[in-house]
């Protein structure tokens, strides 16, 4: 994200060639153009060769597999629909992170692109490497570790989200037992979990939640055995944060109350579902399409979150609406910045103070968490340890 990574995550890249949406072991890349006209409300942006600016879209996943992918493809669509003829979009999927990666970035830009828009920290290096070698075309890496004069990175805070849905997991939760299923035990992830315990704290004192990691953002087998073996060690609330429904589905066959991540997954489980933490980047997106079309490019690094509109939850809360009063209220303060969910004192596993009383965690620092709170069952991972 950033900034994002502490070193030890950067390295950790280079072993593992991960991203933060869903993966794919397929080798094979599919594009798709958009060129289709419609109204424009930025009708006063041209590029300044007279030509549509051509920007692509790099995915790690596949669309059809709903989740992130699904929902940075939404924001593609939100930049086409915005601009209409002035930009043509298109996007490849199931891009292995590999320097598989810089041959098809190299190979969109002998076509003409000048805007690559890379959707997975796994994606980093080889977007590095592109623009180093391309300084006419622009750049936007999302979790990315360098901003070079051509290339933008924009991170996500969904801390103030996850705290939201573990209010709603805890208050639903017959037990103080819950449980999480999770791709990879990295920063990003640390702070879902975290916020996710926290919030679960607030509306069911005591709470725990047991972490699984699954060691991939999309295997749905994997998946549902871990959120089959969550519920058989009694957690009575699941957090489905995947790039697919497979555990929430699982938890709604036995009538366990679930949150879901990225989109609206009610209709995977619509009787349990409580609510699902939302993301969006259509306004970032079309901030930066519209800054190219002007010539006024500007390389940033940005953390997005609930007051820039980047992130939410679904509302009303399902399976019954326990606290929804309650949740109103912390969602409307969040809104306002006047709600941190690393108030301190906070504590890690071990105990240790991580945030004193009246002081509280920074986005860069969000963005760099490599511990568990108090309350959180499971590994932190190489970055931080139990």
């Amino acid at each position: 994200m950033r900034t994002f990574v502490c070193a030890v995550a950067v390295a950790a890249l280079a072993l593992f060639a991960v991203g933060c949406g869903s993966s794919s072991s397929s080798s094979s890349t599919t594009t798709t153009t958009t060129t289709e006209s419609s109204e424009s409300s930025s009708s006063g942006t041209s590029s300044s060769s007279g030509e549509p600016l051509k920007a692509v879209w790099l995915f790690n996943g596949n669309i059809s597999n709903g989740g992130f992918t699904k929902i940075a493809d939404n924001a593609r669509l939100a930049v086409q629909k915005e601009f209409g003829s002035e930009v043509e979009t298109s996007y490849r999927e199931s891009v292995p992170e590999s320097p598989q990666a810089l041959q098809v970035i190299e190979g969109q830009i002998q076509e003409g692109a000048k805007l690559i828009v890379a959707t997975s920290f796994g994606f980093n290096r080889y977007i590095q490497q592109a623009a180093e070698k391309n300084p006419e075309v622009k750049f936007l890496q999302y979790q990315g570790a360098t901003v070079l004069p051509n290339l933008s990175q924009y991170n996500l805070d969904t801390s103030t989200s996850w705290y939201l849905a573990g209010m709603a997991a805890g208050a639903a939760s017959k037990s103080t037992k819950l449980g999480y299923v999770g791709a990879f035990p990295y920063p990003d992830f640390l702070n879902h979990v975290n916020a996710f315990v926290l919030g679960a704290q607030r509306t069911h004192p005591g709470a725990t939640v047991q972490v699984t990691w699954v060691s991939s953002f999309y295997d749905p087998a994997k998946e549902r055995l871990a959120s089959q073996a969550l519920i058989s060690s009694g957690a009575t609330a699941i957090a489905n944060d995947q790039d697919d429904p497979a555990a929430g589905q699982y938890a709604d066959s036995k009538g366990i109350p679930w949150v879901g991540s990225a989109e609206d997954q009610r209709k995977f489980g619509p009787k349990t579902n409580l609510t699902s933490v939302t993301w969006t980047w259509d306004k970032y997106e079309i901030e930066v399409v519209k800054s190219i079309l002007e010539n006024k490019w500007k390389a940033q690094s940005v953390i997005l979150g609930m007051k820039e509109g980047a992130t939410d939850i679904v509302l009303p809360i399902g399976a019954g609406g326990k606290a929804q009063k309650e949740i109103e209220k912390v969602r409307q303060e969040m809104k306002a910045g006047t709600f941190n969910v690393y108030e301190g004192p906070v504590k890690d596993q071990s105990g240790e103070v991580k945030v004193p009383a009246g002081k509280s965690l920074k986005p860069e620092q969000i963005q760099e968490m490599n511990w568990l709170v108090e309350g959180a069952i499971g590994s932190a991972g190489e970055t931080g340890g139990e």
